[in-house]
């Protein structure tokens, strides 16, 4: 029974919706649809102590997909057949009528309109429960780019912290979302959240159109005046972030605490950049591109990555980062230069803030380059010359001591002397990550053959999965 009233609260057409009963040959069904906007239930059930089937003509929802919402079970699309079911004694169904493209997350989010905002505290899921976790926070978050769950079926999201942050320029309010599925593990997920107006909000809107949960209206005004919006997209934020790390604020929240934390590397890095002419002032940039976290830039001081998915315990990135600096004298990685943490009956890295580090590419599309000047090589050596080059058919541990022919390594260029700073560097990283076996988190492990097959299983199983969900998507 608790269940169902978490539903009915859930879904406002099955308390607020309009009732539109249909008739069905077998008068032991009782069948009715509720609506409300966009949101369509239909429910059916079954007055009969003896199991009972129905006929329902639903050809006006053709295309749609009942989802039944205890089990978040998909039933098959509504055609133009009859739809047919069967139901136990006394039993009944709660479907959700949704489009393929709202079942697989691909249609388009429309922010809602809210009323009577006032300020950002009006968002604390102790206000505003159902709005905020039942409507606003679940909509938004299937179509963020940086959500892992979307091929996901979800079953239910909660919000299990919110701290305020600042109640100046908009207010800036983080929430702990934990969104759980019908299969494999839940996932937590952290949302900033913030108010823009006017000016402001009309660029969000043109320059950011997916970062906005809803559209604001203040009592008297008949034309939304504001925006709440995902706080990382205004630069006013990023400088709070970094404001946080560096003076080691603390904000209380519901469950627990969050927390800044500067290392040594950053007064190390502001002083030699200040010294370099550098100004910590420059306006943050907000990277784009397609990651499953946030990335600021702060000129060419730090960046700061800003974890969208959180995971319980400290973050192997940080780990790692300081166990180099204050254990090691391997300097091949960014210093970290602060953190922020969440700290609660579950510990979490929020955030990282490194030094910052031109970098020209990562290896990989150095290779794709490499591999494309060859091909261009080749063909232009080619058509100069009528010497076709011997090169032997061998194994690829045999190649190290192979030495090509004059031409084959002017095609090949200066990859291999990258390749192998690459691989040293590489072998000095493992020597330092093995250097302290006594610090915790960097004991050695035995290669044991249990441990092997264990390996091999989560990867045969990794495959599986993989090769599972290429085959259900060649059929759509």
């Amino acid at each position: 029974m608790k269940r169902i009233v978490g539903l009915r609260k859930q879904h406002r057409a099955l308390h607020e919706g309009e009732l539109e009963f249909i008739y069905p040959e077998n008068r032991k069904m009782l069948v009715f649809l509720r609506r409300y906007d966009d949101e369509k239930i239909l429910v059916v059930a079954n007055l009969s102590r003896h199991v009972q089937y129905v006929e329902l003509d639903l050809e006006k929802f053709e295309g749609l997909v009942p989802m039944e919402l205890f089990g978040h079970t998909r039933f098959p699309p509504i055609g133009e057949l009859p739809y047919f079911l069967t139901l136990a004694p006394y039993s009944f169904y709660w479907f959700e009528l949704t489009s393929e493209e709202e079942e697989n997350g691909d249609a388009e989010f429309k922010p809602p309109l809210l009323e009577n905002v006032r300020s950002i505290r009006d968002f604390f899921p102790a206000r505003k429960p159902g709005v905020v976790q039942n409507e606003i926070v679940p909509n938004w978050l299937r179509h963020a780019r940086w959500f892992a769950g979307k091929n996901r079926r979800i079953t239910g999201i909660s919000i299990i912290e919110s701290i305020m942050l600042s109640e100046a320029r908009g207010g800036l309010l983080l929430l702990l979302v934990q969104v759980e599925y019908t299969e494999g593990e839940s996932e937590i997920y952290q949302v900033l959240l913030t108010r823009s107006y006017e000016d402001q909000a009309e660029e969000i809107l043109e320059e950011h159109p997916r970062s906005v949960l809803a559209r604001l209206n203040t009592p008297g005004e008949k034309e939304p005046i504001g925006i709440l919006h995902d706080a990382l997209v205004a630069p006013r934020t990023a400088e709070f972030l970094l404001d946080i790390i560096k003076k080691r604020r603390r904000f209380k929240g519901e469950q627990g605490h969050l927390s800044g934390a500067p290392e040594k590397a950053f007064r190390r890095i502001e002083k030699e950049k200040a010294e370099a002419g550098d100004d910590i002032s420059d306006e943050p940039d907000i990277l784009r591109g397609e990651q499953s976290n946030t990335s600021i830039a702060y000129g060419e001081k730090f960046i700061l990555k800003f974890f969208r998915r959180l995971e319980e315990g400290t973050n192997p990135d940080l780990e790692i980062g300081k166990y180099f600096q204050d254990r090691t004298r391997f300097r091949y990685v960014p210093s970290v230069a602060g953190s922020i943490e969440y700290e609660g009956s579950r510990d979490m890295s929020l955030g990282i803030l490194h030094e910052y580090r031109d970098n020209q590419g990562d290896a990989w599309n150095l290779t794709l380059d490499s591999i494309s000047h060859f091909y261009d090589n080749i063909v232009a050596f080619a058509t100069g010359s009528d010497e076709t080059p011997d090169v032997p058919e061998l194994r690829f541990i045999d190649m190290r001591a192979y030495e090509p022919p004059e031409i084959v390594a002017e095609a090949i260029g200066t990859f291999p002397i990258t390749v192998e700073l690459l691989g040293q560097r590489t072998a000095e990283m493992h020597l330092a990550l093995a250097a302290h076996p006594e610090h915790p988190g960097f004991e050695q492990e035995p290669f044991s053959s249990h441990y092997q097959r264990g390996l091999y299983q989560s990867l045969r199983n990794l495959m599986d999965e993989a090769f599972s969900q290429l085959r259900s998507g060649l059929h759509k």
